[in-house]
């Protein structure tokens, strides 16, 4: 297996993609099996040709893509618009199967896993892999990721393009067509182990509360008090900084049981918080809630997002030290790029310290895909990571 990447900022489409076709050629060391490519804004109009250019260029492999606000290629960040960046990946005894969705064609909750792999044109295989790329107007997208779950057994990450500014206006790519709309899926089964991380950017604050009463999206009641007053203590023993934060960028996180304990000590589902009631306190939260959950609050900021990832990563590479990662694959939020952080390519250099030389490709998304505690959720603020490696025998 070798995965291989390269990238352009040149103005004229087609000198863009001779330099991409280029660099890729120099690495090479046999026909490529599988091409992603991400393209900014100014390269929209011309999807359908860089499908083409791809395609003559490297006839055996097969080829998905969309647009994106900004992307990366190794620890390089490019978020100037035209720019184009290509990951490549020669994959022997891997089965590659990419098939594009509609996404308002989805079977419904009610259907058999048959139903949702013929809707998929998908197989079921051992030891699968599902990368998810879709157009962030398509509505029902988690409906789509819970019936992925649901019917395969596969590791699944992705995520929404970006630099889409109108509904019909996304390019997606898979492999000779060009889609404004719905979802491409990239399958990978085989020799090869996709290993996911899942960094979602906040600092937990406070103390966990149980939820005693809510309605759906609707959190009503922590421990017999409202959501409200129960910010309110908390808020006194906040530091001024941290109540800065509580009032810019709150969250809460639902906790899960934690799969690996050895990397994630306690883990939440991090949530937005999208409203809140003055007059009883209650708050509306981005997702369904169940009494009897355990919940924590959660703040956003530069420095905690950056520490959680480098922790992650941390243990990932004494977990996986034994092993030769070939590549890496990073999904970030635009909400991750230099303007957060305050200088450039903090994510992809923290990541790039998984494995000195292994390629890292990707683009920053308006939504991430990433699994926690086996199932798969949309994103904010998040990094998603998928490292490639040969299975040990």
């Amino acid at each position: 297996m070798k995965w291989s990447t390269a990238f352009s900022d040149k103005e004229d489409f087609e000198e863009s993609v001779r330099s991409c076709i280029d660099q890729i050629e120099r690495q090479m060391t046999s026909e490529p099996d599988l091409i992603f490519v991400y393209f900014s804004p100014g390269f929209f109009p011309y999807a359908e040709d860089l499908s083409k250019a791809l395609e003559r260029a490297f006839p055996s492999a097969q080829l998905a893509g969309c647009g994106a606000g900004a992307m990366l290629s190794n620890q390089e960040e490019l978020s100037d618009d035209p720019c184009l960046s290509l990951m490549v990946a020669e994959l022997p005894n891997v089965d590659v199967s990419i098939h594009h969705i509609k996404v308002s064609d989805e079977p419904g909750e009610d259907v058999s896993p048959n139903a949702w792999r013929k809707y998929t044109g998908i197989a079921k295989k051992k030891n699968q892999s599902l990368i998810l790329l879709a157009d962030p107007y398509s509505e029902g997208v988690e409906n789509v990721l819970r019936g992925l779950d649901y019917a395969y057994d596969a590791t699944i990450i992705g995520g929404f393009s970006s630099g889409v500014q109108f509904k019909g206006t996304s390019a997606l790519i898979s492999n000779e067509d060009v889609f404004n709309e719905g979802m491409v899926i990239v399958s990978l089964s085989g020799e090869i182990d996709v290993i996911p991380i899942v960094a979602q950017g906040c600092r937990a604050i406070g103390e966990d509360f149980e939820i005693s009463d809510c309605n759906e999206t609707v959190l009503k009641e922590l421990d017999g008090h409202s959501p409200m007053l129960c910010l309110k203590k908390l808020s006194d023993g906040l530091s001024e900084s941290d109540k800065e934060l509580l009032h810019q960028s709150l969250f809460i996180g639902v906790e899960m049981d934690s799969l690996d304990i050895g990397v994630y000590e306690k883990e939440y589902l991090i949530r937005n918080i999208r409203g809140i009631n003055p007059e009883n306190g209650a708050l509306v939260v981005g997702d369904f809630l169940q009494k009897g959950q355990t919940v924590r609050f959660h703040i956003r900021d530069p420095e905690s997002s950056r520490e959680e990832l480098q922790s992650i990563i941390n243990k990932m590479k004494v977990k996986l030290s034994t092993r030769d990662c070939k590549g890496m694959m990073l999904f970030s939020c635009l909400g991750r790029l230099a303007d957060f952080y305050g200088k450039q390519s903090v994510d992809s250099g923290i990541v790039a310290q998984v494995s000195e030389g292994a390629p890292l490709g990707g683009f920053f998304c308006s939504g991430e895909f990433g699994q926690v505690n086996g199932s798969t959720y949309i994103h904010g603020y998040t990094a998603s990571l998928a490292l490639f490696y040969t299975p040990v025998k």
